[in-house]
């Protein structure tokens, strides 16, 4: 029958075990303060922590927010989403078009060019008709970039009584 030994520390092993210890704490605060600072970077040059991953996963034209809710408007009133859109990919790029879900919903100003390095709020008026005080949708913008040829959006709108439809 095999035995194992397990050892033990010694009075003579502790130090050492404290050093690896030292030094291992040393290199996890080390780690944690290169990602913290990477995290506020890229907050500060991409705007969000979540734009910073995207581009960071090869994404050139970043949204701030590719889903957008608003409550609290007037049922039958306009309502305005507005999606900012920044271009990072080192050309220019065209916004030539859209598709939306809804016939309600439009987009003025396209096509809308982008300059390097760019950007710039895309607003969509969503018309809700009184007899649909909500509504969710999607939008489909098409550009003359061969790496990224469509973004899509999304946006709900929920209506509350006596409440303004600009948001």
């Amino acid at each position: 029958m095999a035995t194992s030994v397990l050892s033990t520390p010694t009075a003579k092993s502790w130090p050492s075990v404290r050093a690896m210890l030292r030094s291992s704490v040393v290199i996890l605060l080390l780690v944690a303060g290169f990602l913290g600072l990477g995290a506020a970077y890229g907050r500060h040059r991409f705007g969000s922590v979540a734009a910073t991953l995207a581009y960071l996963g090869g994404e050139r034209l970043l949204v701030d927010d590719l889903s957008k809710s608003v409550s609290g408007v007037k049922a039958g009133s306009p309502v305005v989403v507005r999606y900012t859109l920044t271009n990072l990919t080192g050309h220019p790029v065209t916004l030539v078009g859209k598709m939306a879900s809804c016939s309600c919903t439009n987009i003025e100003g396209l096509p809308l060019t982008l300059a390097m390095s760019e950007t710039r709020a895309v607003s969509a008026t969503i018309t809700l008709s009184k007899d649909k005080p909500d509504l969710s949708g999607t939008i489909r913008l098409f550009t003359d970039d061969l790496h990224t040829p469509e973004i899509a959006l999304a946006y709900s709108v929920h209506a509350l009584p006596g409440s303004s439809g600009v948001r």
